[in-house]
């Protein structure tokens, strides 16, 4: 929900409809938003059960940095 206000109707609201966006900037804002969704549900159900609910939380942190 959060990355839904911050790239989509965020930039909805800038001066109000008097600005035109390119549609290269909304194209970047869907990849974005598809990027954000996809590292969650990867880190929500791949990483998070397999290492940090084992109790491997260095390896954890050490996959998430990387």
């Amino acid at each position: 929900m959060l990355c839904v206000v911050l790239l989509i109707l965020s930039p909805l609201s800038w001066r109000m409809g008097e600005l035109e966006l390119p549609v290269q900037f909304w194209w970047k804002q869907i990849y974005l938003v598809g990027l954000l969704i996809s590292i969650f549900y990867l880190n929500a159900w791949g990483i998070v059960p397999k290492f940090l609910l084992n109790g491997k939380n260095y390896l954890y942190l050490l996959v998430i940095l990387l």
